[in-house]
């Protein structure tokens, strides 16, 4: 007879990490304001209900960065905000070699802001967050963050979790 070799597992390629940090504006520069840069993963923060009241139904990282923080109330007293949409999947689908690109712009981006939030799924937030501390190289705040509920329903933790952190990265009162 014959013998076979199955054949190996396919892996599914991860989406393009876009790791092309934001320059800053001239406005921005001049102002009196904290730069803040919030990237993106992803994660049941930005993720889409079915509808307003469906808290286990939806699909984590299917919102943009961009138009969560324009959602936002008064951001503009507290900072000047950029954003980065590093990528958007649960934070379960981040290679090791997702997570050295994702400390590499990290650290690219505090070398022109004055601090990061990273947005990203609970179910690894401890690892990644943990995973920054070890590897970002800069003194500048990272602050991480997530959310239990998505975006899109009723009484959504994410909207305050979003704010807060943005606040606290530029607040100055973060310590190494």
């Amino acid at each position: 007879g014959t013998v076979s070799t199955p054949a190996p597992a396919q892996t599914p390629a991860a989406p393009g990490r876009n790791t092309t940090v934001p320059p800053l504006s001239q406005a921005a520069k001049q102002s009196a304001k904290p730069n803040v840069l919030v990237v993106a993963t992803g994660g049941t923060l930005a993720g889409q209900s079915t509808d307003a009241t469906s808290f286990q139904s939806y699909r984590a990282g299917t919102l943009k960065i961009e138009a969560m923080v324009c959602e936002l109330p008064n951001t503009d007293k507290i900072a000047n905000i950029s954003t980065l949409q590093f990528g958007n999947s649960g934070s379960s689908a981040y290679t090791m070699a997702d997570l050295y690109d994702l400390s590499q712009t990290v650290d690219q981006a505090l070398k022109v802001y004055d601090s990061v939030v990273v947005t990203t799924g609970t179910d690894t937030m401890e690892e990644i967050a943990y995973f920054l501390d070890l590897t970002v190289q800069s003194d500048k705040p990272v602050v991480i963050t997530g959310s239990m509920r998505p975006w899109t329903v009723i009484g959504s933790d994410a909207q305050a979790n979003l704010y807060n952190a943005i606040k606290l990265a530029g607040s100055g009162r973060t310590e190494s």
